[in-house]
């Protein structure tokens, strides 16, 4: 009952904050309240500020978006050649996030501790939860001041260096043999790199890989985007989860080798193919595909309309 009733409290802030939670402007002008539109534009961004050019940006957006309005042609545009850069951000981000093993390792911390010989693990489990809350109380402080493509680059590395630490650990200290499972020092040592790895988590992949394939999309494809990216997130998840203790049993200190094969591929793309969206507005993120060394053979083939 009280490992259930501790989520009821962000439940209830969640709930009362997205009732006070403005509709964005795009949204707004997209639905015809264009005076709306533009009280909210200038409320976010302050009451002295010059919102002229960027109100034209978003009237230029919405009127282009009309185009691609309904949530198939929104798939169909996602799915074509010119946007195949949004595409694989979307899905690959979303994946990437939840390959850190970061699921896993909240939902099986516990069993985690009581198979290698620790105790219940009900107070470590505790401990990483909290320590999440933490990592993401400072993303808040970090993402719009250093950028999305540093926090997941730094961020995946050093989720890369405490999965490889968690696995020599465990390599060099855990007999699944021996009935005494691990020393107490051993135990206060893992479960110092797990949260570590939590709280890094909680600041770079956990928050981003919700923000960037939504941020990464125009108007033209971010609902179908946002959708694909949902969908692979949760399949991420499935599987993660699912597997997880098996890959515990038979691979034991590899399974955290495993989950860092994909940190250290989450560090490359990242630093090759995501599309910094740090203060970039919706009407101009299609721009920095066009750009992208890699991205722009694609994006700047032209849209059949």
């Amino acid at each position: 009952r009280i490992s259930l009733g501790v989520f009821l409290p962000p439940a209830l802030v969640l709930f009362i904050g997205s009732i006070f939670l403005p509709e964005t402007p795009s949204f707004l002008y997209g639905s015809g309240n264009i005076t709306k539109a533009r009280e909210t534009l200038q409320k976010l961004r302050g009451a002295n500020a010059n919102i002229a050019d960027e109100f034209v940006s978003i009237e230029r957006d919405a009127k282009e978006s009309k185009k691609y309005g309904k949530p198939s042609q929104q798939l169909r545009t996602l799915l074509s050649r010119p946007f195949r850069g949004e595409l694989v951000v979307a899905c690959s981000v979303a994946i990437f996030s939840q390959f850190t093993g970061i699921n896993s390792m909240l939902y099986y911390t516990p069993e985690l501790f009581k198979s290698i010989g620790g105790d219940s693990g009900l107070v470590q489990a505790i401990a990483v939860a909290a320590v999440l809350l933490v990592g993401a109380l400072t993303s808040l402080c970090l993402i719009d001041r250093v950028g999305r493509k540093p926090l997941l680059i730094v961020g995946g590395i050093l989720l890369l260096i405490f999965q490889i630490a968690t696995s020599l650990v465990l390599r060099y200290n855990f007999d699944p043999y021996d009935p005494a499972g691990l020393s107490s020092t051993t135990s206060h040592v893992l479960l110092g790199l797990i949260c570590l790895f939590t709280f890094c988590f909680g600041w770079s992949w956990g928050p981003l890989g919700w923000l960037v394939p939504v941020e990464s999309q125009s108007q033209a494809t971010r609902s179908a985007a946002s959708t694909m990216s949902v969908i692979m997130n949760f399949f991420a998840v499935f599987i993660t989860t699912q597997f997880f203790l098996p890959m515990l049993c038979t691979m034991q200190w590899g399974t955290f080798l495993f989950f860092a094969f994909f940190d250290m591929a989450m560090v490359i793309f990242a630093w090759f193919l995501i599309v910094e969206t740090k203060g970039i507005p919706v009407e101009d993120t299609r721009k920095g595909f066009q750009s992208h060394p890699y991205w722009k053979k694609f994006a700047k083939v032209a849209v059949t309309e």
